[in-house]
């Protein structure tokens, strides 16, 4: 059951990190700053990686051992948002590199899933 959960949240993240991907690229293109309901979902987002980490540390404390590239990769997609956020800020073209981060996640989602 958890390992189900996992896999659908896991699928959850990458639909929400496309989409907000192109939300982010679509402001970055207008060159507008990143807007406060884009902010409020990747927070959330970023929230949904954390509980997707717990659940991983549950598997792991029951016996369910991935390869372990894909902590590497999990522990990646848990600090690259946020170091890219604070590092484009508010600035203009913050959206289109929060988007390009946000697309290249959904690729990385997609690695750790065939590791797991």
């Amino acid at each position: 059951m958890h390992l189900s959960f996992h896999a659908s949240l896991a699928a959850a993240l990458f639909l929400d990190q496309v989409i907000l991907g192109i939300w982010a690229l679509v402001l970055g293109s207008r060159r507008q700053p990143i807007s406060s309901g884009l902010f409020s979902a990747l927070v959330v987002d970023e929230i949904l990686m954390v509980l997707q980490s717990g659940v991983g540390a549950y598997l792991l404390a029951t016996g369910h051992a991935p390869q372990r590239i894909h902590f590497l990769y999990g522990g990646l997609l848990l600090v690259l948002l946020p170091a890219v956020y604070l590092r484009a800020g508010r600035r203009q073209r913050a959206g289109t590199w929060a988007g390009a981060t946000l697309i290249f996640m959904a690729g990385m989602i997609i690695r750790i899933w065939f590791t797991g």
